[in-house]
């Protein structure tokens, strides 16, 4: 990864108040970009802050 800030799905969770649950949806339904790397899910907190 570059030097950029990621969430994974507990930070993004607590920062966002977005259930893990909801986010597994929001990703099944391409709603919100994610990136995947070894089995965990990251968020860039560019796009969400």
């Amino acid at each position: 990864m570059t030097d950029e800030k990621y969430f994974n799905t507990q930070t993004l969770e607590e920062a966002l108040g977005i259930s893990k649950k909801s986010q597994a949806k929001y990703r099944a339904d391409k709603k919100i970009p994610y990136s995947k790397i070894g089995g965990f899910v990251f968020y860039k907190k560019s796009r969400y802050l």
